[in-house]
């Protein structure tokens, strides 16, 4: 398991932990997923792309406390980069505020969206 959290300024703490669960890579996000936090997660993707087995990558939002446009074109960038790999993206969202945002701008049907972990790693 790997942990990396930084401030983008003293109020948010941004916090990715990274693990294994074969054959996903699950990228687990906590804390504020916004215009000030996003390039933490692109940076991420593209220093760890190549070590995902087969691309298959879970991106739990369930610690994420708020998500806006940016986090969500993170959340679309992280879809392109694992499909340029042939690899497969799902997102675990368990919360219907962060799932009404999804629904709102259309992307709950482009992204695989799964309700709780267990449900994105079969």
């Amino acid at each position: 398991m790997t942990t990396f959290a930084a401030a983008s300024d003293t109020a948010r703490v941004l916090t990715l932990t990274e693990y294994r669960a074969v054959p996903w890579v699950v990228l687990e996000i906590a804390g504020e997923l916004d215009l000030l936090t996003a390039a933490q997660v692109r940076t991420w993707l593209r220093e760890t792309l190549g070590d995902i087995p087969a691309g298959q990558l879970v991106i739990d939002l369930t610690q994420v406390s708020f998500l806006d446009l940016a986090g969500l074109d993170a959340l679309l960038d992280a879809r392109r980069l694992v499909e340029s790999v042939d690899g497969e993206l799902r997102i675990v969202c368990p919360h219907e505020r962060l799932l009404r945002l999804f629904r709102l701008t259309g992307l709950i049907t482009t992204l695989r969206i799964c309700q709780r972990l267990e449900e994105a790693l079969v």
